[in-house]
């Protein structure tokens, strides 16, 4: 059985993500860290439980993390944030409040915890800014060496960025998180913009959740929030980009995308600020910190794999 755990800035293409990885038979979920990114931490953390809840999984313990990035002093939901996820983060719709309370461990001591509890056999799942993962590898980096994989969404390496021409959302809130954890030796799989902008679901690819059940229909409630923000930003599209619930497939079915391994590092000064490169000085060590950045994708692979499993 595969053990995972998801760090989420939740986030409607988080919510799939989770809706995702809850209807897996095969999926030991051991708990959900959260982290700003398109709402605080705190309603990420809310979002998180309350579906969950709806998803009929209230075993699983939400971890509360990282309410701002390194090196800033606060937080404030970006435009963007807003246009696509709602003021809320699930397109200002109103959840059933959980029972279950926020856990009072730490996201950053849950990490380090489960690192030592499954030694080696957990893939972490990471779709929001890298604070979380940052902050655990530098409070105790040879624990956090015990993790499986990281795949993460984030980054753009052949592609331009979507909040700056070089930088995508996660990696530009954060980059010296980011750095942190592309730089660490922990085995990555990267799903950046390169492959996620071209995973689109259309409104009719989930005409089926329309008469399935309550659950689906609440997802498809929130997910009608995120197509109207795709059809207003990127009308070409013809439906809306499944960043997330991409490195979520990822994690369990790795056939879905193609990779190249190389060393990628984060740029902080200010006109490269967030952008994934290609680490020109560790180029001939393929030992140093290398990554396997997904270049390609079988897009309807991933939707089979996504849809059967909501």
């Amino acid at each position: 059985m595969k053990k995972l755990i998801l760090d989420v800035d939740t986030g409607i293409d988080d919510s799939i993500s989770l809706a995702y990885i809850c209807g897996q038979h095969d999926v030991d979920l051991l708990g959900v860290t959260t982290v700003y990114g398109n709402v605080d931490s705190e309603a990420a953390a809310r979002n998180t439980k309350n579906l969950l809840s709806l998803l009929g999984r209230d075993d699983v313990g939400v971890y509360q993390g990282a309410e701002h990035a390194l090196h800033t002093e606060g937080f404030t939901q970006q435009r963007g944030g807003a246009v696509f996820h709602g003021l809320n983060g699930i397109g200002d719709v109103e959840l059933t409040q959980s029972d279950r309370a926020i856990e009072t461990v730490s996201a950053v001591d849950f990490l380090l915890n489960m690192a030592h509890i499954h030694d080696e056999k957990i893939t972490i799942v990471a779709s929001g800014p890298l604070t979380n993962l940052a902050q655990a590898i530098k409070k105790d980096p040879s624990t956090m060496q015990r993790y499986q994989r990281i795949v993460l969404m984030g980054g753009a390496f052949t592609v331009v960025g979507n909040v700056s021409p070089v930088a995508e959302a996660n990696i530009f809130q954060d980059p010296h998180a980011a750095k942190v954890v592309f730089e660490s030796g922990i085995p990555i799989t990267m799903i950046g913009l390169d492959v996620t902008s071209r995973v689109i679901l259309s409104r009719d690819d989930l005409k089926q959740w329309e008469s399935k059940n309550d659950v689906s229909k609440v997802l498809l409630q929130i997910m009608d929030h995120y197509f109207k923000a795709h059809e207003l930003i990127y009308p070409q599209w013809g439906g809306a980009a499944m960043h997330d619930p991409l490195a979520a497939v990822v994690a369990l079915h790795e056939d879905v995308v193609r990779t190249i391994t190389v060393p990628v590092t984060v740029l902080t000064e200010e006109k490269q600020f967030g952008r994934t490169v290609l680490d020109l000085a560790n180029i001939e060590d393929q030992q140093a910190h290398s990554v396997n950045v997904a270049l390609n994708v079988d897009i309807e692979l991933f939707k089979k794999y996504l849809l059967s499993a909501i």
